[in-house]
């Protein structure tokens, strides 16, 4: 079985890890980081923009100019403005709802 598992492991990069059949029924609890929760929800906070949000949000934290974003885009600098001003917004107010139903 380990043979067949390097075999996997190499052709898809992948690892494969053994479980025992005690696992499975009685699952250890996960310890999840802060790190790791705040990185899961900016995930779904960004899954919930569109394509061309997304890339203008990014690449703005990234530091690109309005003008770089909107050449490749092939729009205006004042429309890449515009696309992350509504991001920002739609962030927030996802953000916004989340926390208070994590409060509820």
């Amino acid at each position: 079985m380990k043979g067949a598992a390097a075999d996997y492991k190499e052709m898809t990069g992948r690892r494969i890890v053994m479980v025992s059949a005690d696992a499975v029924d009685n699952p250890p609890e996960i310890q999840i980081s802060g790190a790791q929760e705040a990185s899961s929800d900016l995930s779904t906070l960004l899954g919930a923009l569109t394509r061309r949000e997304r890339d203008v949000i990014l690449r703005r934290a990234g530091g690109e100019t309005l003008q770089e974003i909107s050449g490749d885009w092939g729009i205006t600098r004042e429309r890449v403005r515009q696309i992350e001003s509504e991001a920002r917004a739609k962030v927030m107010a996802l953000a916004a709802n989340d926390n208070v139903a994590r409060a509820a």
